[in-house]
């Protein structure tokens, strides 16, 4: 299996979550990935990222409750996809009929943990973040 995902030219999650929840869960993705690696170019490291302001506009977005929905689903609670996922050069999130790329993916749970965004007391089980530094 390592040597199926590690020369794969791209390898793509799928998550569920059809119709609009889907899309609302890939733009969020998008948007608040490009912004956090935007903030990323400025810093040596994401542990150098501080809470986002909580008058930010971002806090008040109901997509995260789509973004929230998808990643209660059943790929994150087997073991096995770490090394599906570690071992990716290209991977990429399907959403329903929306796609979006992994590592965006990844740095928006990242914003979800650091800036507490759980108003309904939502957890992500099992999402840690591996270091996107090299």
């Amino acid at each position: 299996m390592a040597k199926i995902f590690g020369r794969a030219e791209k390898v793509l999650v799928y998550l569920g979550l059809e119709g609009e929840a889907g899309d609302q869960a890939a733009s969020l993705i998008e948007e608040i990935g490009a912004a956090m690696k935007a903030e990323l170019s400025h810093v040596k490291s994401v542990w150098s990222l501080g809470p986002t302001d909580k008058n930010d506009p971002i806090f008040k977005d109901t997509r995260w409750e789509a973004f929230h929905v998808a990643l209660q689903g059943p790929w994150f609670t087997r073991c096995w996809v770490i090394q599906e996922i570690s071992l990716a050069r290209n991977a990429r999130a399907l959403l329903g009929n929306s796609e979006c790329d992994w590592e965006a993916l990844i740095l928006t749970a990242y914003k979800w943990n650091l800036n507490d965004m759980n108003p309904k007391g939502w957890r992500l089980q099992g999402i840690q973040y591996y270091s996107l530094d090299g």
